[in-house]
């Protein structure tokens, strides 16, 4: 089974020579950056984009980035059986509705919601396009041990390409992986690795452009020989975390009434984790609960 998860975290700069070096048992491929010789490269792409179906007639966004300012952001006919709304709101989070013929609602196809005053809305979520990204696009692991990654280097607003000379990749134990290709004209980037031991290998990437500014760094996970080989013959054990264990695996006394916490805490999966106990019923995922404090009181659902 080939696991593939794409997250960013704070910038983080660091110069390879500031890397851990290669270890024995992983061989090094040659590196080959690629310069551009003109051209722009990808830039990032923060656009919200909201689909509404036709059938509901005219349709508008209204949302927070204005102040919930009506009429809206008018969406527009899209290949004759959907309208779409396409803007920019701006860096961060913002709630919003559609308002059509049938009356304001939540997105349809937007699981993200959040609140305004009593009413739930949906949510976007937009990145900070004054700062470059790696979108990853690839992150595979032969059945020989060959690991693979690749992306795009996607510039900022300014259009600034990437400096080749900054790209890095390794583990999170710090391993350093070579860079297979680097192209500053095209933001490809591809990293390939062969001999990678059994187990998970997360690959994170660091780049920056030629103004010095930091991407957000991006992370692929991959496997080798794991236990299960897809998801269909897996075993998944579902972790209500408040309800499961303390610290240390410490067991926890029923809460006062159902709203109430029980103190589970990831420490508490941690320890069973370590103490094989899924391991001896078989387990080969854990599905873990959103981490939150439940409210108090009965309340409607949607």
């Amino acid at each position: 089974m080939i696991g593939f998860r794409l997250s960013y975290d704070h910038p983080v700069s660091r110069s390879p020579t500031q890397l851990t070096p290669w270890p024995i048992g992983w061989v090094g491929v040659l590196l080959a950056l690629t310069c551009g010789c003109g051209g722009d490269p990808p830039l990032r792409d923060c656009f919200a984009r909201v689909w509404v179906p036709a059938s509901e007639g005219t349709a508008a966004v209204v949302g927070s980035w204005d102040d919930w300012r009506q009429p809206g952001i008018l969406a527009q006919s899209y290949g004759g059986d959907w309208l779409l709304a396409r803007f920019e709101p701006g860096a961060g989070e913002h709630g919003y509705v559609v308002d059509s013929g049938t009356g304001q609602r939540r997105d349809f196809f937007n699981p993200l919601t959040t609140y305004r005053g009593e009413d739930e809305v949906s949510l976007l979520l937009i990145p900070d396009c004054s700062v470059p990204a790696v979108a990853l696009d690839e992150a595979s692991m032969s059945s020989d041990g060959m690991l693979t990654v690749g992306g795009t280097f996607l510039a900022a607003a300014g259009g600034d390409k990437l400096d080749v000379a900054s790209l890095s990749a390794q583990t999170t134990d710090g391993v350093v992986l070579p860079i297979e290709t680097a192209d500053d004209e095209t933001g490809r980037l591809v990293v390939r690795a062969p001999g990678a031991p059994a187990g998970k290998h997360t690959v994170v990437l660091t780049a920056m452009d030629v103004e010095g500014r930091s991407a957000e760094v991006a992370r692929a996970v991959t496997w080798r020989s794991p236990r299960a080989a897809s998801w269909a013959d897996a075993v998944i054990y579902q972790v209500m975390i408040d309800r499961f264990a303390g610290d240390g695996g410490a067991p926890l006394e029923p809460p006062e009434t159902p709203g109430r916490r029980a103190g589970g805490t990831l420490g508490g999966v941690t320890a069973a984790i370590e103490s094989g106990t899924f391991d001896d019923l078989g387990v080969t995922a854990l599905w873990l609960s959103p981490a939150y404090v439940n409210p108090e009181g009965q309340h409607l659902g949607n």
